[in-house]
């Protein structure tokens, strides 16, 4: 999915609900379980975009252990 539009108009939003209804749906969201595998994958350009996506999917939670969410990112210049 592709998605441009200018900052503050939901796009974040609008990827993230059906994302976590589906996994809601199929109880896939049980974080009891040992050796359990990345559900949802999010690649983002910038640092700073893939920190506001983690704040999004930390915010959507029902409970606090319901999933366990996870940034990544470097912290060189692109230009390096």
């Amino acid at each position: 999915m592709i998605a441009k539009d200018r900052t503050g108009s939901g796009k974040t939003l609008g990827f993230l609900l059906p994302t976590m209804d589906r996994l809601r749906l199929a109880g896939e969201l049980d974080n009891t379980k040992r050796g359990r595998f990345p559900k949802v994958l999010v690649l983002l350009p910038t640092r700073e975009l893939a920190i506001q996506v983690f704040k999004e999917f930390e915010a959507m939670k029902n409970k606090a252990n319901e999933y366990e969410a996870v940034a990544v990112y470097g912290g060189t210049e692109i230009y390096d």
